[in-house]
């Protein structure tokens, strides 16, 4: 993300073209929003051992950062947009739902 935000912050110094300075930003909306929701999840994990316990049922693995990322990286992939954009999507998806219900 560091890198996407030092490319735009370049882009916009140069006068870049406007499009591709929309692509980065939209691409950095979502690895935020990405990034944000899989450390949300991950925290809530910590605390409630059946969550991790039906994360690990479902056969994601164990409880690490790296997994909850993928998990919440592959299910926002998933979502069904409509007309919003991915980003906004995300943050608003009911990841430990999921969990439990996969679990079953």
């Amino acid at each position: 993300m560091s890198e996407i935000r030092r490319q735009l912050a370049r882009l916009r110094e140069s006068d870049g073209d406007p499009r591709f300075i929309e692509e980065l930003e939209a691409e950095l909306r979502i690895l935020q929003s990405l990034y944000e929701s899989a450390g949300a999840l991950f925290d809530e994990g910590e605390d409630d051992a059946d969550l991790r316990r039906d994360f690990a049922a479902t056969g994601m693995g164990e409880w690490t950062f790296q997994n909850v990322y993928s998990f919440v990286y592959e299910t926002a992939l998933a979502a069904e947009l409509g007309t919003r954009q991915l980003s906004s999507i995300i943050p608003e998806i009911d990841y430990p739902d999921l969990i439990r219900q996969a679990a079953g």
